[in-house]
């Protein structure tokens, strides 16, 4: 009832107000409740209710270019060339268990919505589409050209179970409005089904792991990830101060084993460094005497 409350007395609340400033008002309300309620009832409404507001209030030229300033429980992306943007939002349901929302819109202003896919059979290989999202919540979109056309990587963060996280690196492509997830981009020279759709890791929840973009090196550089002590004691993956990469080459993302592997073979700074002027403190002022 106090969802369905809010939605009626908000436009009373906000007259001077704009009418899209309004409903992204109520999207940040939604996204309160979706992160904060304790009632697994009024979470799952939130939840469910943030698609249907952005399709009802901003499928429109103007609701596209709206800014969103206020939104922070959701995740808005948008390409570099403005040809989409990207909701995604999280659901808490239990220590185990995280449900995933998102929906992809135009620049026209319609919205293509993600239905997740929980079990997906052979992540890495399987090519998906809307109804059969591999769920997460994107925090980078980064375009990249190949021969068949233009495509999106997307880096996203799914919370998968109590003991174990997953950063994703999903490929998306947008042809005649049509959105397909996966594409056999990732090329790692390690015998059988070398090219992979999509990118998966998993690893230990007490475990962070950086996996993202570096437009200063051009690749994607992600940890390297080892057999390690998880949460509960048992096996999972965590990371060993090392990194993987992928650089992209002629359309195609080549897998390098080792990233930062220079080895310099003396120390950045082989004399002490108040050597030569003893007379100075580490300020470089002279020193009193005496001191």
């Amino acid at each position: 009832m106090r969802l369905i409350w809010i939605f009626l007395c908000l436009p009373l609340i906000l007259p001077a107000q704009s009418e899209l400033t309004v409903w992204e008002d109520s999207l940040v309300v939604l996204g309160e409740t979706l992160l904060g309620d304790k009632d697994p009832g009024q979470r799952l409404a939130a939840a469910e209710k943030i698609l249907p507001v952005l399709q009802e209030n901003f499928s429109s030229e103007e609701g596209y270019a709206h800014p969103f300033d206020s939104i922070r429980h959701l995740s808005i992306q948008e390409s570099a060339d403005q040809a989409f943007k990207i909701f995604t939002w999280q659901l808490y349901v239990n220590e185990n268990c995280y449900d995933y929302f998102g929906a992809l819109q135009l620049p026209n202003g319609s919205f293509v919505p993600f239905s997740e896919k929980k079990e997906v059979r052979d992540p890495e290989f399987d090519l998906l589409n809307a109804d059969q999202w591999m769920g997460a919540v994107y925090y980078h979109v980064q375009p990249f050209e190949t021969k068949e056309g233009l495509y999106y990587l997307l880096f996203g963060y799914n919370g998968h179970s109590f003991f174990e996280r997953q950063k994703i690196v999903e490929v998306l492509s947008i042809r005649d409005g049509k959105v397909q997830f996966g594409a056999p981009v990732f090329f790692k020279p390690d015998g059988k089904r070398a090219e992979k759709r999509r990118i998966v890791l998993t690893y230990s929840a007490a475990a962070n792991v950086r996996c993202n973009y570096d437009p200063g090196m051009e690749k994607i550089i992600y940890d390297h990830l080892i057999v390690g002590s998880g949460p509960n004691g048992g096996a999972t993956l965590v990371p060993d101060g090392s990194y993987e990469a992928y650089q992209l080459k002629r359309g195609r993302w080549i897998y390098e084993e080792k990233v930062f592997h220079q080895i310099s073979e003396e120390p950045p700074m082989p004399k002490p460094i108040l050597e030569g002027r003893k007379s100075k403190d580490l300020f470089g002022k002279e020193k009193q005497k005496g001191k």
